[in-house]
């Protein structure tokens, strides 16, 4: 008996549509006959709905419905929507229709844990979402009693868009390694098997990482030093305690036995990833002469260091996403590249991987990623007030969030240890508002959450995406200042989450016509 029903789970977006109108139209062409439902994730709206009339499809399905999905618990303190087009709907197409659903999200965990009282947030879209939940919460108090105190203390919104810099990049994390070398999507790294086990037969192995790990729980927030140390030391005591077995009676040992073999079965596998990560990434000359670039961005080289280095990448034909990556970098950290520079790099780059690529250039520039230079950069002076470059970190024992891009905090992570180094953000108003963007400052209890011995709880939410090692960086200043924070995103950034977004292919023969 044949399937007579096909039930298309779609995200709203043109292309997603292009390709259910291709089936479609490809069961037609060959007379098979099916009857089609379409679920579209978030909700319907105009860009999908023109796609399925253009294409002559939209009358062909049963039923269009809605697929309202929410806030997923990828890990134990991290909740995200896993919308990897979030970046470019945001910033790009302006979507109202994507800022309204994550209003939603942030209602409904109201619903559900009680209203928060205290907003800060930095960025455009995040003062546009704090609107719409405003607007809703006024609608939802008619008729409604005093307000309860709710499980959150604070909500912190960070809109991507005020720091670009942070996912271009590279992560120095066991986590962000990981990612950076093989991706992690939705918590599952896709690993050539021969490097988890000599014995591997599938070609390719799932490895889940996330909390349910205890190795990796322990693990994914160090660096290379750090991580490299905890393993050995594991596999010793592992070793020791299955040499002590004799001293166990009989049913003990054997206990003891299963218990450490399936312990040091999943410790095998990290063991042999980080050989492969400690052998062949990190003393590889593409790892170590990207990464010496990059320190050099942030300590001072001048730019034309970096930009004939991106001339060399680009000679060498490397990976198209690793080149504008390096790219965007600059361009961020300088406030734009000459004009001069930047007219030739992106010849180049079009002359080496295809003139479909003019679109991505386009769209990264419409976005601020890349730029003509114009003006002063103002990292020095952002870079004076939060020490966003601090190579005197401790890399033994961690003291301070630089650790995690091996000397560079993030901007973003700074304006979070703001409120719990100083209480709130009084102390660097002026120099955050000089950060481009909408400033909130909703706080009319005028707390201090500076004090360690209380346990504030916060909701940081990132609204483009986070990076893995920004999450590592985030769950640090929890444990540093003692705060219990869940971490909220539309969007865990892979290793090239802040270029996929804006790729736009443009068809070379329509170009030519």
């Amino acid at each position: 008996m044949g399937i007579e029903e096909i039930i298309f789970l779609a995200e709203a977006q043109a292309e997603s549509m292009k390709r259910v109108a291709k089936i479609v139209l490809n069961n037609e062409a060959y007379q098979i006959k099916k009857s089609y439902h379409l679920w579209l994730h978030p909700r319907r709206n105009v860009a999908s709905s023109e796609i399925l009339k253009i294409t002559q499809i939209f009358g062909k399905f049963a039923d269009i419905k809605d697929l309202d999905f929410d806030l997923v618990p990828i890990d134990a303190d991290l909740l995200s929507l896993e919308r990897a087009s979030a970046p470019r709907e945001l910033f790009l197409d302006n979507e109202l229709s994507v800022v309204t659903y994550i209003a939603n999200t942030i209602a409904r965990l109201e619903f559900i844990y009680g209203q928060i009282p205290v907003v800060f947030g930095k960025g455009d879209k995040a003062k546009a979402i704090l609107d719409i939940l405003n607007q809703q919460r006024e609608t939802d108090k008619e008729g409604e009693g005093e307000e309860k105190k709710g499980k959150f203390d604070a909500m912190i919104i960070i809109d991507r868009s005020i720091d670009w810099i942070t996912p271009c990049i590279s992560q120095v994390t066991y986590e962000g390694l990981v990612d950076d070398t093989f991706e992690i999507r939705n918590c599952v790294a896709r690993i050539d098997g021969k490097i988890l086990s000599a014995e591997a037969k599938d070609k390719t192995v799932p490895l889940l990482l996330n909390q349910n790990d205890p190795i990796f729980k322990e693990i994914r927030n160090y660096t290379a030093k750090g991580f490299s140390k905890f393993l050995n030391e594991k596999a010793q005591s592992i070793q020791k305690s299955l040499a002590e077995k004799h001293n166990l009676n009989i049913s003990g040992a054997k206990e003891l036995v299963m218990l450490l073999k399936k312990e040091y079965h999943v410790l095998s596998y990290h063991i042999n990833l980080k050989d492969h990560l400690m052998s062949n990434v990190l003393p590889s000359h593409s790892y170590l002469s990207n990464f010496k670039i990059e320190q050099g961005v942030f300590l001072g080289d001048k730019s034309s260091v970096t930009l004939d280095h991106i001339e060399l990448m680009i000679a060498k034909g490397l990976p198209f996403r690793k080149v504008l990556k390096m790219l965007c970098l600059r361009s961020l950290m300088d406030n734009g590249i000459k004009k001069e520079s930047l007219l030739f790099l992106k010849r180049e780059i079009l002359q080496t991987y295809g003139y479909e690529h003019l679109f991505t250039l386009v769209n990264l520039e419409k976005v601020g990623l890349l730029r003509k230079q114009e003006g002063k950069s103002p990292f020095p002076k952002l870079n004076q007030v939060f020490k966003l470059v601090n190579p005197d970190y401790d890399e033994e024992r961690p003291d301070d969030a630089a650790y995690f891009y091996e000397g560079v905090a993030p901007l973003s992570v700074r304006l979070v240890e703001q409120m719990f180094k100083k209480g709130n953000w009084k102390a660097t108003m002026e120099a955050i508002e000089s950060i481009p963007g909408k400033t909130i400052y909703n706080d009319k209890l005028n707390y201090d959450y500076s004090n360690k011995a209380i346990r504030n709880c916060f909701l940081v939410y990132f609204i483009g995406g986070i990076t893995h090692a920004e999450a590592s960086a985030i769950r640090f200043l929890g444990k540093l200042y003692n705060k219990e924070i869940v971490i909220a995103t539309t969007n865990v950034m892979g290793r090239y989450g802040v270029i996929q977004p804006f790729e736009e292919k443009m068809n070379v023969v329509e170009m030519q016509e």
